[in-house]
């Protein structure tokens, strides 16, 4: 029988496809998932601050750190000084950044090929309208939301 816990399925299909991406990225373009999310990002939104990045593609703003420092030291990002607020810093896509980016355009279509074999389009009509109305009710949890509060738990 088909495993119904939602939360279970999600986190072990999000720690498979992480996994597996990061493995087929690395080995073909020297990058991580995290990397390229960013890289779309900034080549989306050039000249973001790192707080936008963070917000963005969901990290906190030590873990935007790290990774904004390996990809400017890996040469696919430049950050410079924001002129509006001294303390920010401003992310811009570099070209061996935008080569990554395209080149990747196609693994990502390929990936998203292989999700949606065996399914018609009117399933994956259903399953976006579930996972961005899944997003949106996440998105909207309470700051102080815990588990044990829930009264189904």
């Amino acid at each position: 029988m088909d495993d119904k816990r939602l939360f279970y399925l999600i986190h072990r299909v999000h720690g498979r496809l992480i996994h597996a991406v990061d493995q087929y990225l690395w080995e073909k373009l020297q990058i991580t998932s995290a990397q390229l999310m960013a890289l779309f990002y900034i080549r989306d939104h050039g000249g973001c601050l790192l707080k936008d990045l963070g917000e963005g593609i969901q990290l906190k703003s030590s873990g935007i750190t790290g990774l904004v420092r390996r990809m400017e030291k890996n040469g696919l990002i430049v950050k410079s000084p924001c002129e509006q607020d001294g303390r920010g810093f401003r992310l811009c896509i570099t070209p061996e950044g935008e080569g990554i980016a395209v080149r990747a355009v196609p693994m990502i279509s390929h990936l998203n090929t292989i999700i949606y074999e065996g399914f018609s389009h009117e399933e994956l009509d259903t399953v976006f309208r579930f996972m961005n109305l899944f997003l949106e009710r996440v998105s909207e949890l309470p700051a102080g939301f815990h588990a044990d509060d829930a009264p189904f738990c």
